[in-house]
């Protein structure tokens, strides 16, 4: 089946999902249990009005049976996860389009970003058996959040509370892993602590990988205030082959990342919120593995965020959000020198009603990088249709600015550009949702308008590739999405998004990453209980990049629990698929893994 077919089928599936959760009757109750205040370590984008948000909530991750936070994301078709060698080596995260710079991570509602490169953002010290939930905003979110966030956000929320206990998992490649959590508390204090510990030899010569980390979050209630804290550490040593040009390289890294997350009330109609974050990054990189003398680099980076907001509800059911905060960022490195930078943004937000129809307006001034003064305004409508219908519309401004490797970085097969402009864009989205207790169904139709867009290049016959910043950059396209739960337990995600591009002052022949889009993104879910006591759950994916090919990898996940343990295996890639997400490095084939969790 070539891939417009695979597009036609899945396409026609999720539509009639869609249709359906678009045209149940809407007795059946108000709103998905999913699609709540998240106000607890979530930020305030969940609250603006016109955004769309898809939330991951702690119940479908057990159902989805995933093994790590990048398997979940990739439930998601507005999200591309680019893999490099053996899974959970390094990933890069897009949004829309968007290079990995371009997309913003939080934990906890708190910026933990890496400021020397995008190919480091999921290198975070968090493992699936501590997260409650994920929250993803696609589209440009700097009014809320400053810089990083043009495609979107990705917001993890840890766990405080949940059950003691442990797994031991085996799979192919050579791989192997032990993990545990602890959980104690209640009350107005709880804390999850997690470690775990993993190695594979990799599916080809130079993709080996070993990791351990160990993270604790918790949450801290009285009776005015409302904390959410966390704090980790992870180390991964793997064979990089390929990864950055064809060199038999190796990459050390190791992430400290901690943050507190406080909602203090002032009285019925006020809080303050305060946050504090950190992260620590180090990136020991060895271009010939064999010849650790030829080329090698240690990097140190380091960046920590402080930032206060008062929220008022005000008479006439509107509400006002005034915040500051402040940013330092620096690295000390080999090759891209000692530097540090700082940053400070002012921002407010309103959100009102006229008649039934909710609003807001929003404004940051952000002052940073090359002593750029940056403007980000935004606007947002939601309007109420009949019954559970809404229709929403928002309108951001958006920007973001290079990173350390973007502008010094220099080896064989990398250059950087010290002379690099920050990339700027506007965002525009209009949508119909529907939400009831058992079935959600949203379409959206997007556009983004970027100037000096970053990316990497080169021209036919070099073999180093060069950061530029192109023209214009324009990137139109829509999504449609929905989500079922059936009787007996069953249950089916599903989203589909296409996208196309056009550019204005191209710079280069072939892009290592903006321009390579996944122009077509298909994403379906399946999960439920099965006889003998066993649940499972079928995830199926078709991607077409720009240039590179198509691929649907499929994965199957099954499930027994007994009364103090469970037993689960997972297959991924079932029709082993081998295919490049990045030129000349292919993907790993099919995979298996198994494991058996103790809980209590």
């Amino acid at each position: 089946m070539n891939g417009i077919r695979h597009i036609q089928v899945v396409a026609f599936v999720l539509g009639g999902l869609a249709f359906g959760a678009l045209s149940a009757h809407p007795s059946e109750t108000p709103r998905m249990d999913e699609v709540v205040v998240l106000s607890e370590g979530s930020g305030r984008f969940l609250l603006a009005p016109g955004i769309d948000t898809r939330v991951i909530s702690s119940d479908e991750i057990a159902a989805l049976q995933v093994n790590a936070i990048s398997e979940l994301l990739e439930t998601v078709s507005s999200l591309t996860l680019t893999e490099r060698g053996t899974p959970g080596s390094q990933a890069d995260l897009s949004i829309r389009g968007a290079s990995p710079e371009g997309v913003l991570l939080l934990i906890n509602g708190i910026r933990a970003q890496d400021p020397q490169t995008g190919h480091f953002l999921m290198d975070i010290p968090l493992d699936i058996d501590t997260v409650e939930r994920v929250e993803i905003l696609a589209g440009g979110g700097s009014t809320l959040y400053g810089s990083d966030a043009s495609g979107g956000i990705v917001n993890i929320v840890t766990r405080t509370d949940g059950s003691q206990g442990g797994g031991l998992s085996f799979g192919s490649f050579g791989g192997r892993r032990a993990s545990g959590t602890l959980s104690a508390g209640e009350g107005k204090g709880a804390f999850t602590a997690g470690a775990r510990w993993g190695r594979s030899d990799g599916d080809a010569e130079g993709t080996d990988l070993e990791y351990s980390g160990a993270d604790v979050s918790g949450r801290w209630n009285d009776e005015h205030w409302n904390v959410r804290w966390n704090a980790g550490v992870a180390e991964k040593r793997f064979g990089a082959q390929g990864f950055y040009g064809d060199y038999p390289s190796f990459e050390e890294v190791m992430t400290l990342q901690a943050g507190v997350n406080a909602l203090r009330t002032i009285d019925e109609f006020s809080v303050v919120r305060l946050r504090l974050g950190g992260r620590g990054h180090r990136d020991e990189f060895t271009l010939i593995r064999s010849n650790p003398g030829y080329y090698r680099n240690t990097h140190f980076n380091r960046g920590i965020t402080v930032g206060g907001e008062y929220s008022r509800v005000l008479r006439g059911h509107g509400s006002l959000v005034l915040g500051a905060e402040a940013e330092r960022i620096g690295i000390t490195s080999g090759k891209l020198g000692n530097r540090s930078d700082g940053s400070a943004a002012l921002y407010g937000e309103y959100s009102g009603k006229f008649q039934r129809n909710e609003y807001s307006l929003s404004l940051r001034l952000d002052r940073g990088y090359g002593n750029e003064r940056v403007i980000s305004p935004g606007v947002g409508v939601q309007i109420p249709l009949s019954g559970p219908y809404r229709l929403r519309m928002r309108l951001d401004r958006s920007f973001r600015v290079p990173t350390y490797t973007e502008r010094f970085y220099n080896d064989p097969a990398n250059r950087g550009n010290p002379d690099l402009h920050a990339e700027h864009s506007t965002s525009a989205e209009a949508g119909l949702n529907r939400d009831t207790a058992r079935s959600s169904a949203g379409a959206s139709l997007f556009a983004t308008r970027a100037s000096r867009v970053i990316d990497w290049v080169r021209d036919p016959g070099e073999t180093a590739w060069s950061a530029v910043n192109h023209g214009r950059l324009l990137t139109v396209g829509g999504e449609l999405s929905c989500a079922v739960r059936f009787t007996g337990g069953w249950r089916v995600r599903g989203s589909a998004t296409l996208l196309r591009q056009t550019v204005r002052g191209r710079r280069g022949t072939e892009s290592k990453y903006v321009l390579n889009p996944a122009e077509e993104t298909l994403a379906a879910v399946f999960s439920g209980p099965l006889a003998s006591g066993m649940a499972g759950s079928l995830a199926v994916r078709y991607e077409r990049m720009r240039s590179g090919g198509s691929r649907t990898p499929v994965d199957v996940r099954l499930m027994r629990r007994f009364e103090a343990f469970s037993l689960r295996g997972s297959l991924r890639n079932l029709g082993n698929e081998r295919y490049e997400e990045i030129p000349g490095l292919r993907a790993p084939g099919r995979s298996y893994q198994l494991e058996m969790e103790f809980a209590r």
